[in-house]
Formats: C-alpha cells, sequence, structure tokens
C-alpha cells in the first residue's frame, strides 16, 4: 500500500506539475526599463528591480540575463548591498553617469555590464542555481523610444511613461509625443485644437494611461429622419483586446452599450455622438456628428424604370429602403448614396421587376424602419 501511494504521489507531481508558474519562486521582478535614453544612450541605460518578497535580500547573488548572456551584479561604493522588503532598486550600466542623470536618487544602486537593445529583447534574473527565476520582454513599439520616457510594467503590461527609477511605478502619464494618436485625434479647426466640452477630462481618442487604449467612431455621418444609423467603435492599444465597456451618448437624450450598437433619429438637426470607452483603468473618448435631414425624398416610377430624386441639401443614403405593390417589392442596395439635388435611375432590369405590374396597384415606399416616406407616380 505504501509502495502504490508513494508511485501515485510521484504520478501527480510529475503530471501535475507542469501547471506549477514557471517563475513561482521569483524573488526578484523587472519593474521598469529605460533601454533608450535621449541623444548618447551609451552607459546611461538601466533597469529597476523590485523585492516581491517579504525577507530581505542581496542582489548581489544574482545575475542578468541579457542579450543570452548572464552578466555579474555589483555593488556600488556608498549604496547598501541588500535590497528591503518591497523596495526598489536601480542596476545600471554606468553607476556614475546614472547618478548624472539622476542627481536625487537616493535608493539602492548596482552596477552590471550590458548594452540594452534599442529595438527590444528580453530580460531575465538568475539565482545562484543558474536558473532563470523572472524575465521579462521588451519592444520598440511599446514606446519610450528615444523620448526620455521609460516602460514601466503596469497591471501586466509595459506602458510608457516618466521615469521613476527606485520608486513604485506612477499610473498617470504625460503625452511627450507630438506625433501620437492622442495628438492627432483630438478636434481641430472649429473645436479650437485641444479644447474640449467633453464631461471626461481626457483627451479624444486617447487614455489616461497612455498607449493602453485608443478608440475611433468614424467619420461624420448623413441620414434622413425614420432611418437608422449604425456605429461601431474600433479599439487598439495595449487593452484593445481586455473586456472593453463602450457608453454611447446620441446627441438626443438616447444612450446605449456595446461596441456595435444603432439609433434611429426621428427629428432633423445636428447631433454629436460620443462613446466613452472603459477598460480597466483605462479611459478613452470619441466623438462624430450625424445630420440628420427630413425625407425629401421622391421615387417615380416610369417606363424607364426607378427613378430616385434626392431633394435635400445634404447626400442621403437610401440602402435598404424598399418600394412595393401587393405583390412585389425593390429594395435599394445598402449604402445607396444620391448627392444632393440630384437623381439616380434604377433601370427595370436592375430592379427585376416589371413596370407593368406596377400600374394601377397601391404603390408605397418605405425607409428600412418600414415607416411611409414620399412617392410620386408619372
Amino acid at each position: 500500500m505504501k509502495k502504490r501511494q508513494i508511485i501515485y504521489t510521484t504520478v501527480f507531481l510529475v503530471v501535475f506539475g507542469i501547471w506549477l508558474p514557471k517563475y513561482a519562486h521569483a524573488v526578484l521582478v523587472i519593474t521598469e526599463i529605460m533601454y533608450d535614453v535621449p541623444s548618447v544612450d551609451s552607459g546611461r541605460e538601466w533597469i529597476e528591480v523590485h523585492n516581491a518578497t517579504a525577507n530581505t535580500i542581496a542582489i548581489t547573488d544574482f545575475k542578468l540575463y541579457e542579450n543570452n548572456t548572464n552578466k555579474n551584479i555589483t555593488e556600488v561604493e556608498g549604496f547598501s548591498g541588500l535590497l528591503h522588503p518591497g523596495a526598489y532598486a536601480v542596476i545600471a550600466d554606468n553607476p556614475e553617469k546614472f547618478l548624472i542623470d539622476n542627481p536625487t536618487y537616493e535608493n539602492v544602486l548596482f552596477n552590471s555590464s550590458f548594452s540594452l537593445s534599442n529595438t527590444g529583447e528580453t530580460l531575465g534574473l538568475v539565482d545562484a542555481s543558474g536558473q532563470i527565476i523572472h524575465e521579462r520582454e521588451y519592444a520598440k513599439s511599446l514606446g519610450a523610444s528615444g523620448n526620455g520616457n521609460s516602460l514601466q510594467f503596469f497591471e501586466g503590461v509595459f506602458i510608457e511613461g516618466i521615469p521613476t527609477p527606485g520608486k513604485e511605478n506612477i499610473k498617470t502619464i504625460e503625452n511627450t509625443d507630438s506625433n501620437s494618436k492622442s495628438e492627432a485625434s483630438d478636434n481641430q479647426g472649429a473645436y479650437g485644437g485641444k479644447i474640449s466640452s467633453h464631461a471626461e477630462q481626457v483627451r479624444l481618442s486617447t487614455a489616461v494611461l497612455e498607449r493602453l487604449i485608443y478608440i475611433d467612431i468614424g467619420r461624420e455621418r448623413n441620414i434622413g429622419t425614420g432611418r437608422t444609423v449604425d456605429f461601431e467603435a474600433s479599439a487598439s492599444g495595449i487593452y484593445a483586446n481586455r473586456n472593453v465597456t463602450y457608453i454611447w451618448n446620441f446627441g438626443d437624450g438616447i444612450t446605449k452599450r456595446g461596441r456595435k450598437v444603432n439609433h434611429e433619429y426621428g427629428h432633423a438637426g445636428t447631433y454629436n455622438v460620443v462613446v466613452n470607452a472603459i477598460a480597466g483603468t483605462s479611459r478613452a473618448v470619441a466623438r462624430t456628428k450625424v445630420f440628420v435631414t427630413e425625407n425629401n425624398i421622391e421615387v417615380i416610377i416610369n417606363k424607364e424604370g426607378v427613378l430616385v430624386v434626392n431633394n435635400n441639401d445634404r447626400e442621403v443614403n437610401v440602402g435598404l429602403s424598399y418600394f412595393k405593390n401587393r405583390k412585389d417589392s425593390f429594395v435599394f442596395p445598402k449604402d445607396t448614396i444620391i448627392e444632393k439635388q440630384s437623381q439616380v435611375i434604377f433601370s427595370w432590369d436592375t430592379t427585376g421587376l416589371q413596370y407593368e405590374d406596377f400600374l394601377g396597384n397601391n404603390i408605397k415606399l418605405y425607409s428600412q424602419n418600414k415607416k411611409e416616406l414620399q412617392f410620386a407616380l408619372e
């Protein structure tokens, strides 16, 4: 019985041991990386580590894994060689240059010989037995590429932020990239650049935590009363695949939730459509306009075909509208757009219908929402 029990125990550990976290026993974690210092970055790069345990540890007992090589970590004169529980330390390629760049630094400082890639690589921490106990991978696409910012690990991902060597990472980030999406997405022209009337203080189509999520809801729209307009939020950024909540305000007192929504405007006017997106601690705002006009449209039946006349001062989309008699109907294809003060004829061959079949019948024109529209028979 004991022998069988030992066998079962061994099998349990072998089979189920594969589910154990690879670095469950890590005592040091990398929390910040300064890999591309502005101007000449030789000797000015650094890595921040955090003691995630309840014990004081000696960092010099570990090695830094960089460029597929284990690098020694050594003490710096005048600084303690120990890192207390919950504390942060910096490992610098050149401590003298680091202190010149960071003259007020007062926490623990260590030295190692490395040269971080400006395009990205995998960094690791190795214990005395030669085992990698923790590793992080970074890439230039995450940000902090020569603009004075660093990459900081926050909520499971690296984000770009103002450097905080030896301290807990900040949770709000200034935008230092004038060519970033958040700058490009701010309302321009009539809205006065960065000035906005939104309740949220975040910039349009950006987030409080920069580079986490961006939102786009497309261009301005023209539509007639009684028709449905479809909206879809497009998310990008690190948080785009997370559980994002979208809250829409259609500008007429109606709100909805969801990434894809639709709305029908009952009255003519110009409406500002705003969506607020929430992903964890990140926020984003985007907006567009909808110009709603009365359905001043005529559909004329003659021997040549179906003539659609747009009497409005804006183009209109008659897609999915339809006209019918008692037995036949024709649905205009989606996104059938008629220019303002213009007309388009759809031949009988195109509609697949017959002119004679409409004579003497009760013909009506409907919007996609089955609302009757203006109609004329010639």
